[in-house]
């Protein structure tokens, strides 16, 4: 029985049950049927605490009964419950998400009309990479430019996390896309279906010998170095972001 409590404790504290909840809980699994008083003594909890947990348990509809009645018993429901209060934790956090996405355009511009200090992050490692690039995710201006090897961004970004992530959350935000990358299968590929994903593809010279990237968006310009070095900076800069659209542009005419 012991083992059986530890797992069932385990679980609900996953759920966010508080030690009190779950003593109250575990006693009444125990007891099958209970009234406070045999609760109380069997969970050890004080009379007033055990009031206050049993009302909490009863809204999770973890228990049925009413203590308000003296000596009524109380039941622990059928442990299906529990996974019906999962159910109701992911919907609830599935509709918080929702409502957070829908009012980030409106905290973008709110930030966006504040004046922005210049900032400079760098990375070394592998998720910095990610952290970066799905900033771009979050962009105002709804444009990204991106400049550089895809092959070898790829090395660590990967083209399925791509493909299964970042171009239908960059579509799903309406954000569109103009890249100078290198011709090869993949962007060859990736050209043919630019307009169902907000994208305009450019080959770059294969003259050039580029083994690194840049994105800029909104005031940001981000680089990323060889995946050799693993190396990410970030300038949050108005001045020099807009500078490297223009020069972005510039090259952008030449393709």
């Amino acid at each position: 029985m012991t083992l059986l409590k530890d797992k069932i404790k385990n679980i609900l504290e996953k759920l966010d049950l508080n030690k009190n909840q779950i003593k109250f809980y575990l006693a009444l699994v125990e007891l099958g049927q209970a009234n406070l008083n045999e609760i109380t003594k069997k969970s050890e909890l004080k009379r007033p605490t055990a009031y206050r947990v049993e009302e909490e348990l009863r809204q999770m509809n973890l228990i049925q009964g009413d203590l308000k009645k003296y000596k009524e018993k109380l039941t622990a429901v059928s442990p299906k419950r529990l996974i019906a209060l999962v159910g109701n934790r992911q919907r609830k956090m599935r509709r918080l998400e929702l409502e957070i996405k829908n009012l980030i355009p409106e905290l973008n511009v709110l930030f966006a009309d504040k004046k922005i200090k210049p900032k400079i992050e760098l990375f070394n490692d592998e998720q910095g990479y990610f952290y970066l690039a799905e900033k771009s995710l979050e962009c105002v201006e709804k444009e990204i430019y991106y400049f550089g090897n895809i092959s070898d961004f790829y090395e660590i970004f990967t083209k399925e996390y791509d493909e299964k992530y970042y171009i239908p959350a960059r579509i799903k935000n309406n954000i569109k896309l103009k890249w100078l990358v290198y011709k090869n299968k993949t962007t060859q590929q990736y050209q043919k279906q630019d307009k169902n994903f907000l994208r305009e593809t450019k080959f770059l010279n294969p003259d050039y010998k580029i083994n690194s990237s840049f994105l800029i968006f909104d005031n940001t310009l981000i680089f990323f170095s060889s995946h050799k070095e693993k190396i990410a900076l970030s300038i949050t800069s108005k001045y020099l972001a807009e500078m490297h659209k223009e020069i972005f542009k510039m090259i952008w005419a030449t393709h």
